[in-house]
């Protein structure tokens, strides 16, 4: 079980609907496409303003990761830091 999905049944177990778009679009797009990947973050930018949280289960943030931060901050969601 990658670390995305470790995450994703922590959430679970605790009682929340986890949105991983990584996860949740890896059936459907090849992240190693450029095209698929810029549909893929693109989305996933996009899904932020659906959230009441975002958390990060990582203690550094990638580029990506990064983004969604930013995106969090300027909707005004609260961002948590979960460092394994």
């Amino acid at each position: 079980m990658n670390a995305t999905r470790r995450s994703c049944k922590i959430l679970i177990h605790m009682g929340y609907i986890p949105i991983a778009p990584l996860t949740m679009f890896s059936g459907a797009l090849n992240y190693e496409n450029a095209l698929d990947k810029t549909i893929g973050l693109t989305l996933g930018l996009e899904m932020i303003r659906f959230c009441s949280e975002l958390w990060v289960f990582n203690k550094r943030a990638t580029e990506e990761m990064q983004k969604e931060i930013e995106r969090a901050m300027a909707l005004k969601i609260p961002t948590r830091w979960m460092n394994d």
